[in-house]
């Protein structure tokens, strides 16, 4: 490979990178929700920055829950079922208003996994200590469909109390950096295939 087509490649493999970076899914936490067969799965991951919140107390953990209506979601990690963890949650605001979709309260997941995390009743809820940053992730299986738990597709971004952090939920969509890091993928594809061709 020339030094121009190494120049190229950099600034492309750049730009892709400055992409990523600044969209949504680069903060905070995102939860996607995806039909699997006759299950829809819900996975979250990322951090929060609880440096400019303030702890409000502490409680227990019980079953995992969604409530559409409300833009609730919560889950208490990969316990046992009957097990029911500490958490700490902080007192917040999500704006806009969260919602996505028009069904209520749902609990009893067949499955989770991961960390414990959740939003509901204007509170974050975070593993008991959890430390500032660090990661959270974890899914939860609920069997039934997008329209049985009044699930409505689209991509939905709420700021906590005015972009400390933010809470991204993508309900059967790809979300914007996805679609940015595919086509940014595919322009990086032309710039390798053009430079073998000129070399052949």
């Amino acid at each position: 490979m020339n030094a121009f087509h190494s120049l190229k490649l950099s600034a492309v493999l750049a730009l892709l990178f400055a992409t990523a970076v600044a969209t949504p899914c680069s903060g905070a936490v995102t939860i996607t929700a995806a039909e699997v067969g006759l299950n829809v799965v819900f996975t979250y991951s990322g951090s929060i920055n609880t440096s400019s919140l303030t702890l409000a107390g502490s409680s227990i953990f019980g079953a995992a829950f969604v409530d559409p209506s409300l833009g609730e979601f919560g889950s208490p990690g990969g316990v046992g079922e009957g097990e029911n963890p500490s958490f700490d949650f902080y007192s917040v605001t999500l704006s806009p208003s969260p919602s996505f979709g028009t069904g209520t309260l749902t609990g009893g997941p067949s499955i989770r996994t991961g960390s414990l995390f959740g939003y509901v009743n204007g509170t974050l809820r975070l593993p008991t200590g959890y430390t500032s940053g660090s990661a959270i992730a974890g899914t939860v299986t609920w069997n039934g469909t997008f329209d049985m738990l009044g699930l409505t597709p689209g991509n939905y971004a709420y700021a906590i109390n005015t972009n400390i952090d933010n809470i991204f939920v993508n309900i059967g969509s790809v979300p914007e950096p996805s679609r940015a890091l595919l086509a940014g993928l595919g322009l990086a594809g032309i710039v390798f295939r053009r430079r073998r061709q000129g070399k052949a």
